[in-house]
């Protein structure tokens, strides 16, 4: 693993053992390498009622192509369905979460980008269903 704290925090970098665990704090930036095959990570980010707001716009701005993951199609709307109920269970100041002002991801994005992510599929990337050890 690689991580970089805010700010004048300094980066770190080292490899985990069987049994260990990395736990950093929000604003670390991190890339993980898996050394060995088959490996298991399990990672979580967790949302809640102070940034569910960041957490939905960025998911919906991948989908629309503003930032460049590898999601699919079926991933993107998917997601389309969940912001409503993430921003029911989270919203207390009466405040929309911009992605519900926005529309879908498909209205606000490219010919190009849907069509991309429409020939993306699960497993084309980890991030919507890969599963490494029955690829």
């Amino acid at each position: 693993w690689y991580i970089c704290g805010p700010e004048h925090q300094g980066c770190f970098e080292s490899i985990l053992r069987q049994g260990e665990l990395l736990i950093y704090g929000s604003n670390w930036h991190h890339e993980t390498q898996n050394l060995n095959n088959p490996t298991i990570t399990v990672t979580g980010t967790m949302v809640d009622e102070a940034n569910y707001n960041q957490v939905t716009n960025r998911l919906h701005d991948v989908c629309t192509g503003k930032l460049s993951f590898k999601f699919s199609s079926e991933l993107c709307d998917a997601l389309d369905t969940c912001y409503t109920t993430i921003h029911n269970n989270f919203a207390k100041d009466g405040v929309s979460a911009s992605v519900l002002n926005e529309g879908g991801w498909r209205g606000m994005s490219s010919i190009a980008n849907i069509r991309e992510k429409e020939s993306w599929k699960p497993n084309h990337n980890n991030y919507d269903g890969r599963n490494y050890i029955t690829d």
